[in-house]
């Protein structure tokens, strides 16, 4: 918020020193003045936004970070802007979301990770009917602006194009409104999706928009978070592309291909997908757009999840939320270490390889941030060495 305030304050000032300049072009010295009374208006109803939620702007509070709160305001814009091409974006989403889903399958209780400004959550359940919806962000630009246009009297915002198809482009200011019923049973939750209070099982449909190659984890702990969430024959519906940031680490930008196996690997049957291209963010106010191919998906979870390799390798030590069995040597094993022999022990054909992480945090003090890839690395020697012939 307060690196957003300093945005602001930043443009408004830079564009009223332009304005200084004796001479300059008229249309020119137009287009300035309206770009800083729109800079203005906007940042005083975004500020209020949040003044009115009890929140307030803090200095230092954003050091190293680099999220910001503004990253994905001409979302709220496509989602909720009356009368633009951005609905036929809108309107794809939703079919090849309903295309997974087939026709008659039940939601049950919803949950929608990366719900951003919560537009095709609020489609799918206007269209489905679930018992309850609960759509999560960690962004509360976009969840406050959900909440005034999903229960509220709406909002006033401008676009500002980042190259205007014209003059009167420049800045546009769009009346963001519900044109549907207000919901009911539908809960916005400001919330880390990795640290959300959310109980295990407690979903019978878990649904992930534009987040799984966004967030800055393996996919494989994000498919286990899934797991945890959803109740045993849940299902769990993905869409959006595998769009990666640059700085996340080259072995965990998974292609499609891989993101469907390690689905199957991680506790899950793939029932469907689906591919298309939808033009993003596609405003006639803006001269540029870009085209992207997503993926619909739809996975039902298998209870128990069933032993499976990838290759040589057993899916539990890829997916820390899967149950170890009792594989063969085990009950001979004895090994000189203590912690090779504390870890061995742990095997019960229920316990996972997180639960094995947080017990050696609290028995052994091991590090929190290392603690799930030491711990990978001690079973990875307690099976090579139970697998050996003897």
């Amino acid at each position: 918020m307060q690196h957003y305030q300093d945005l602001i304050e930043q443009s408004v000032r830079s564009i009223e020193g332009q304005l200084q300049t004796f001479a300059m072009f008229v249309t020119t010295r137009r287009r300035l003045e309206h770009l800083l009374a729109a800079n203005r208006q906007n940042g005083e109803t975004v500020l209020n936004m949040f003044r009115a939620a009890d929140l307030a702007p803090e200095r230092g509070h954003d050091e190293g970070h680099d999220f910001t709160i503004i990253e994905y305001y001409d979302h709220i814009l496509r989602d909720w802007a009356s009368d633009t091409p951005q609905d036929e974006e809108n309107a794809r989403a939703l079919e090849l979301v309903r295309e997974v889903l087939g026709a008659d399958r039940r939601l049950g209780r919803v949950v929608v990770l990366g719900a951003g400004a919560c537009r095709l959550a609020y489609d799918l359940h206007q269209s489905c009917e679930p018992v309850l919806t609960v759509a999560l962000d960690a962004n509360p630009l976009v969840l406050l602006a959900a909440q005034r246009i999903l229960f509220g009297e709406g909002l006033h915002l401008h676009e500002f194009p980042a190259v205007p198809a014209d003059l009167d482009s420049v800045c546009v200011e769009r009346h963001l409104a519900l044109r549907g019923e207000k919901p009911e049973h539908f809960h916005l939750l400001l919330a880390d999706a990795f640290a959300a209070p959310l109980p295990p099982g407690a979903f019978d449909t878990v649904v992930t928009t534009w987040f799984i190659d966004v967030v800055p984890v393996d996919l494989t702990d994000t498919l286990g978070l899934i797991h945890g969430l959803l109740a045993p024959g849940g299902c769990w519906i993905n869409f959006g592309p595998l769009s990666y940031p640059q700085n996340h680490p080259v072995a965990q930008r998974y292609s499609a291909d891989e993101l469907f196996a390690l689905t199957s690997l991680a506790g899950f049957e793939l029932l469907e997908k689906r591919t298309g291209r939808i033009d993003l963010l596609a405003s006639r106010a803006s001269a540029r757009r870009r085209s992207e191919q997503v993926i619909a998906s739809a996975a039902r979870k298998l209870d128990p999840a069933p032993v499976r390799f990838d290759g040589d390798v057993p899916a539990w030590l890829l997916f820390a939320h899967l149950p170890i069995p009792r594989f063969a040597g085990l009950d001979v094993y004895r090994p000189e270490h203590v912690v090779l022999a504390y870890v061995a022990r742990q095997i019960d054909g229920k316990t996972t390889l997180a639960d094995i992480a947080r017990r050696m945090i609290k028995e052994h003090g091991a590090r929190a941030d290392a603690a799930v890839q030491g711990t990978r690395a001690l079973l990875t020697i307690v099976h090579q060495a139970c697998s050996q012939p003897r």
